[in-house]
């Protein structure tokens, strides 16, 4: 496992270009941000075991984007020098207290959909969002009370009904607007999975 770039609290990205290459620059997050760098993100969507529910997050009220919002199950920024799937497996443990066994076996192992990229201007322009964003699927059988939850990160997780998932990131004011043809398409394919 590569080594990720954080110094104290401060967290490192490594910049990329729109097309997703690696550029060789290294900025601090806040850097990135302010500035409109393209950098790498992931989502992880957590559904039951029958696939009939996923777990979503209601992001925290001091969240600097989209406060207090229901999202993906857990998201986060890949930091410099990490893969894609470390940053992934990073956040679940980080956000939700989740580690999925990564073996062969198949059992509670994330699965690789599809990638995309977004773009967001926040906060008057003091937040510039470009990723590329690799998302992920992970098939879990907890308990919401398993889940242990990262304050300064996610205030609430609940699971809602799969034939939900459509209107309510791309209707619902409640939840982070996410209408891409990308995901409007995933979240039709999980019907017929």
């Amino acid at each position: 496992m590569a080594v990720a770039h954080v110094q104290g609290m401060a967290e490192y990205l490594d910049v990329l270009d729109e097309n997703g290459n690696m550029t060789g620059e290294r900025k601090l997050r806040a850097h990135v941000h302010r500035d409109g760098d393209w950098h790498r993100t992931v989502h992880i969507w957590i559904f039951n075991a029958d696939r009939t529910q996923v777990l979503v997050q209601q992001r925290s009220k001091a969240k600097e984007s989209w406060p207090g919002l229901w999202d993906v199950s857990c998201a986060g920024h890949v930091s410099a020098g990490e893969s894609s799937l470390e940053g992934a497996l990073k956040e679940l443990e980080e956000e939700l207290g989740v580690c999925p066994d990564t073996d062969d076996a198949g059992h509670e192992q994330l699965v690789f959909r599809f990638a995309w990229k977004n773009q967001a201007v926040l906060n008057d322009g003091a937040y510039i969002n470009n990723e590329h964003t690799d998302v992920y699927t992970l098939c879990l059988d907890r308990p919401l009370s398993s889940f242990v939850l990262q304050a300064e990160e996610v205030e609430a997780v609940r699971y809602i009904p799969v034939d939900r998932l459509r209107f309510a990131f791309s209707q619902d004011p409640t939840y982070v607007h996410c209408d891409c043809e990308e995901y409007l398409a995933f979240f039709d394919s999980l019907m017929f999975e």
